[in-house]
């Protein structure tokens, strides 16, 4: 029967936020600041008040990704990857070794994330993971309309795709692993017979896992 380890991507696998810095670097330019200013402070107001993640993140598509081409995503995902990396510690070293040793047991990767699918894709390309689990963007000739189709891929969409996913290769979930730093991920890792946190902003997390007596890296 075969294993998985399921990787979240933001804060577990990269200390990064990718949608966020992804669009940064698309808009670096002079004539957007303005622009992606008024976005983070639309999206700090909304963490203040308690706005849901799932609402926050299929706004950020109807607003910046609604008529991008893939092929244009997919490229410009390669240049921001390449840029993030030249800095230090852009890899979560102590998830990486985890993900290694599985690696080297035959278990299989799949990353599980609210990001789309290009950033995704060029992150597990350098690091052996090849299949992923996006937010469900809708497609149009070519272009994201910037609308989901679906679920964000956080909370519980995360768990359904994760349980999805499951079935569909027929894995026992006791033989398999997840990783992530989030209270949003224990949805899907709690489906999991080995879930780890990933220590980092969240102490809600933390403390889950203490009281679970879950391993945190």
């Amino acid at each position: 029967m075969p294993r998985y380890a399921f990787f979240d991507l933001d804060g577990t696998l990269i200390r990064d936020t990718s949608l966020l810095s992804f669009q940064a670097w698309r808009m670096a330019s002079v004539s957007e600041r303005d622009q992606w200013a008024a976005t983070m402070q639309q999206l700090a107001q909304w963490r203040a008040s308690g706005v849901s993640r799932a609402h926050q993140n299929a706004w950020f598509y109807q607003r910046h990704f609604a008529g991008l081409p893939l092929a244009l995503a997919r490229e410009q995902a390669e240049q921001w990857l390449l840029c993030r990396m030249a800095q230090p510690g852009f890899f979560h070293a102590g998830t990486l070794a985890a993900w290694q040793a599985l690696r080297q047991q035959g278990v299989s990767g799949v990353m599980v994330t609210g990001s789309f699918r290009e950033v995704a894709q060029a992150v597990g390309a350098r690091i052996g993971i090849h299949t992923c689990l996006c937010a469900p963007l809708r497609v149009s000739e070519g272009c994201y309309t910037g609308e989901l189709d679906g679920l964000p891929m956080i909370g519980e969409g995360k768990a359904q795709a994760v349980r999805k996913f499951l079935q569909t290769h027929q894995a026992d979930p006791a033989g398999c692993s997840g990783f992530g730093d989030d209270i949003s991920d224990v949805p899907y890792l709690s489906l999991l017979g080995q879930p780890h946190a990933v220590a980092g902003t969240c102490a809600a997390l933390l403390q889950h896992a203490r009281q679970q007596g879950w391993p945190v890296l």
